[in-house]
């Protein structure tokens, strides 16, 4: 039998350029020999008749040239494409766009927790590439939507308010970049207080820069009562007078902004302006979030300061009235009407409508004086629609906060307190669109999950075949049969995500009708199986197929168990042809449902400023608070 495996060696020489053609010839050579032996020929006999190897081996090699040429151009085409392939996949099914919302809801403390720095620079870096392009800023563009973010931090700015200090200083005869800086610069609530003349002084020069404007008369006003008076910590307290003469010349001011032809705190304006640098009209998930971004760096100082200059009226009133100028005095207890009523109508911001509430209230609550009664009337009238607004939150959150939660995306829950006033079927229609879109993102973290741990999987593999062939002992590639690959496509890779997709759409096992958001703790253990599901159990039944497709092709070949080399090699390449495979079924569909849902959302993505019911609710209130508004 020796005489035969050196015969048949020599045979098959001329073929080791392709272990798996000179194995499979050699298995069928002896099959011959074999055939010959069993007639009764002797060993000698046998072989003299099976012919001398070496012309048998230059004849094999002749009939096989091209099977062994294409073989071998598919197998170095595997090899080479092996890696680009996975880091493809991997790229492929990673949403940078959407990374980059997260990194920036993030960075302005819309998010919990802490992104890890690489993380950050690497979606922030890579997105553009990746992602849809987007339109590259020119200089000046760029600083209208940040600012300029190279300034740092002054003895009287803020890192953010110099950034913001640049616009205006590029655009010097803006009004709305003027007003910009100015109310960024009121923001600075951490800075050093010995700044104040600063402030005042700038909020006097874009004073004379707009001088119809009564924004900068009442910041002015409210700024110099900070100096003028010392607030009381509650309405129980009293006012302590600390300059007279700048009180009086605070109310003034104040006075002088209530005969201004106009009110303009340019909040929306400025808003449009960085849309229609930041806009690339593209509609999808993470132009939404990237929107709320957006309008969530909105700053409202203004508000705080309303809110003393209003309780300043009713005492500033009172103490002229005291005083004996009764006329005066009348004057500033109902300087809240016109007051309101502008800063009302330039309002684009609930809370900022919800503070014009409170600075109702603050006339009745820090008078000292008895209310006539038709005053105590217009202000009841005055204050009803936010008293309304402020009854119905209540009850959503006593009452309806479980049917809302249950059904509510992240943003949704988050942001959207006034959703359930409206009836169950329009919270159905509004709510599922925004929570689906979750889930589509939810999936396609599980596919960049599976995507990264199987190239750790690889490397791994990667390795083994190293070793292998520094020990001179190389793989290959085995060849499945049709029916192999057949099977392997169909129950291994098909099914299974189709099983898998119908099985996550009903309810009991994990659906997609509970609302992944904080409120909603149930679904996040739903979804913790569902991902585990994904990534550790969905890829089995393709290994499985995979691997007795390996065991099965190495028998026929008359391995008994496959060498090392050889079973990390094709492992490798079928945990590339999964990865692939998964990618390019999973992030098509997960790219259509988004479309799809993107279409139908009616809350974040087509709203007009922040959110849709948000725009729909300052509409409504704001309609209230101006027809209950006395003249």
């Amino acid at each position: 039998m020796k005489n035969i495996d050196e015969a048949l060696d020599g045979c098959v020489r001329p073929l080791q350029r392709d272990p798996e053609v000179a194995l499979d010839v050699r298995r069928e050579l002896a099959g011959h020999l074999e055939e010959h032996l069993a007639e009764g020929m002797s060993e000698a006999e046998a072989l003299r008749r099976f012919g001398d190897p070496e012309e048998i081996g230059a004849g094999l090699f002749q009939a096989n040239f091209k099977r062994l040429k294409l073989r071998a151009k598919i197998r170095l085409a595997v090899m080479i494409l092996s890696v680009p392939a996975v880091i493809g996949a991997l790229f492929f099914s990673i949403n940078f766009r959407f990374w980059n919302s997260v990194v920036q809801l993030q960075d302005f403390a819309l998010l919990p927790g802490e992104i890890p720095q690489p993380l950050r620079q690497i979606a922030q870096t890579i997105a553009p590439i990746f992602g849809r392009k987007e339109r590259q800023l020119s200089g000046g563009e760029a600083v209208i939507a940040y600012g300029d973010r190279s300034r740092g931090a002054t003895a009287n700015l803020s890192a953010n308010a110099n950034a913001q200090y640049a616009i205006a200083e590029l655009y010097p005869r803006d009004r709305v970049f003027r007003a910009n800086a100015i109310l960024s610069l009121l923001a600075n609530t951490g800075m050093d207080m010995n700044n104040r003349p600063f402030r005042i002084a700038e909020v006097e020069k874009a004073r004379a820069f707009e001088p119809g404007n009564a924004l900068y008369d009442f910041l002015l006003a409210a700024l110099l009562l900070e100096d003028a008076l010392e607030f009381p910590s509650s309405d129980k307290e009293r006012f302590q007078i600390r300059d007279r003469p700048l009180l009086d010349r605070a109310m003034t001011i104040f006075r002088t902004g209530l005969r201004k032809p106009y009110y303009r705190s340019y909040l929306r304006e400025m808003a449009e302006k960085r849309d229609a640098v930041l806009n690339d009209g593209t509609l999808d998930f993470a132009s939404g979030v990237t929107r709320i971004v957006r309008y969530a760096q909105i700053v409202l100082p203004h508000l705080n300061l309303y809110r003393s200059l209003a309780r300043t009226l009713p005492f500033y009133g009172e103490l002229l009235i005291t005083e004996g100028n009764q006329p005066e005095g009348e004057l500033f207890l109902d300087a809240w009407k016109p007051f309101v009523r502008k800063f009302v109508q330039d309002e684009i911001s609930l809370i900022g409508l919800v503070v014009a509430g409170s600075i109702i209230d603050s006339q009745k609550s820090f008078a000292r004086l008895p209310i006539p009664e038709k005053r105590q009337q217009e202000l009841a009238r005055a204050v009803a629609p936010v008293r309304r607004l402020r009854a119905s939150l209540q009850h959503v959150r006593e009452n309806a906060v479980p049917s809302f939660t249950q059904g509510a995306g992240f943003f949704s829950c988050m942001m959207l307190a006034g959703l359930p006033t409206r009836s169950q079927t329009q919270l159905e229609i509004m709510l599922e669109p925004e929570r689906r879109l979750n889930y589509v993102f939810a999936n396609g973290v599980m596919l960049q999950f599976l995507n990264t741990l199987g190239c750790f999987i690889l490397c791994g593999y990667a390795v083994g075949m190293l070793i292998s062939l520094c020990r001179g002992r190389p793989g290959f590639l085995l060849t499945f049969s049709r029916r192999d690959g057949f099977r392997i496509g169909l129950w291994g890779i098909l099914v299974p995500l189709a099983l898998f997709f119908s099985l996550m759409e009903l309810t009991p096992l994990g659906g997609r009708s509970f609302g992944l958001n904080p409120s909603n703790p149930g679904a996040f253990p739903r979804l913790a199986v569902e991902t585990f599901a994904f990534l550790f159990l969905l890829p089995v039944p393709f290994l499985i197929l995979w691997r007795q497709a390996c065991r099965r092709r190495g028998r026929e070949l008359g391995f008994r168990k496959l060498p090392p080399a050889v079973w990390h090699c094709n492992m490798f390449v079928g945990w590339v042809v999964l990865l692939v495979s998964f990618t390019m079924l999973v992030r098509p569909g997960l790219c259509f449902a988004e479309r799809y849902w993107t279409d139908r959302e009616q809350l974040i993505i087509h709203a007009e400023f922040f959110t849709q019911v948000e725009d729909q609710l300052i509409r409504e209130l704001r309609g209230e608070l101006l027809k209950a508004l006395p003249d």
